[in-house]
């Protein structure tokens, strides 16, 4: 029997995204985070530059390990706004570990409950939009657009993409392997209700032996200033089999974890978890 009975209370599904990194100005990307956190070293951009991700998400078979019937299965769109090689400021509850996190500005989701249930339980400042997906019979090319819940309105920010290869394993492909590094960092995220003034983390684990991505070219299109720093523009991006900051599209099983103290995450540089029960 686990010594932990909530260890295996877990929010798992299937995720399908596109994946956009772009390189933003420090100073810029440090007003996307709270009083707690700062930016920590990396070497993916250049020094003066510091990566954001976003992530154009679909979220498929969303529900709780235990109870397995609460909340009903959900299928969702899930934009996402991410920080990675985030470190705290301050000791954390429970451990030494201070990073390197993923701490997330906004999330975007079409999903109320997901989106209630993301502030309440976990502390992610989601909001609910609506979004629109169109691709071809042939799904080699697309786009994504993030729109306001009510009226017309122009797009918040979007994504026109075109695969460039075919799907393969994700550990098979070299470039990906940063990306890799940077979708296991623990999220952190401020409590309670995504306002603070305390920090906890999760991990956002995908079963990365059943994972596959395929290369895209992307023009990302940011409307509004939505978060402190990211400023309105457009970025075009080359395929992850370019560059190790290129864009793709994976498509994985995840699991999320409760809540815990970040002090007691996994130290840098820890092979992730793979997922218990399904």
């Amino acid at each position: 029997m686990s010594l932990n009975p909530y260890q295996g209370m877990k929010l798992v599904g299937q995720w399908s995204v596109y994946g956009v990194t772009i390189a933003l100005p420090r100073e810029d990307v440090r007003w996307m985070l709270p009083d707690g956190l700062e930016l920590g070293d990396q070497d993916l951009t250049h020094r003066d530059t510091h990566p954001v991700s976003l992530y154009f998400g679909h979220v498929r078979d969303a529900h709780m390990t235990f109870p397995r019937f609460f909340p009903p299965e959900m299928t969702y769109f899930e934009q996402v706004v991410g920080v990675p090689y985030v470190y705290a400021k301050r000791p954390l509850c429970g451990g030494r570990v201070r990073g390197p996190f993923f701490y997330m500005p906004r999330l975007f989701l079409t999903n109320l409950l997901a989106t209630l249930g993301g502030i309440l339980f976990w502390g992610f400042p989601k909001k609910l939009v609506r979004v629109v997906e169109g691709t071809n019979p042939a799904r080699t090319d697309g786009s994504y657009a993030v729109c306001p819940l009510y009226g017309g309105g122009d797009e918040i920010l979007g994504l026109q993409w075109g695969a460039t290869g075919a799907f393969e394993p994700a550990t098979a492909v070299p470039s990906f392997q940063r990306q890799l590094e940077i979708m296991t960092q623990p999220l952190v995220s401020q409590q309670p209700l995504s306002v603070g003034p305390l920090l906890s983390c999760s991990d956002f684990d995908k079963l990365w032996r059943e994972a596959e991505i395929r290369p895209l070219r992307t023009k990302t299109n940011i409307q509004e200033a939505f978060v402190p720093g990211l400023a309105p523009g457009r970025y075009s991006s080359e395929g992850i089999d370019q560059s190790p900051t290129g864009a793709f599209q994976l498509r994985a099983p995840w699991e999320l974890s409760l809540p815990y103290c970040c002090g007691r995450g996994r130290a840098p540089g820890a092979a992730p978890n793979v997922p218990s029960i399904w």
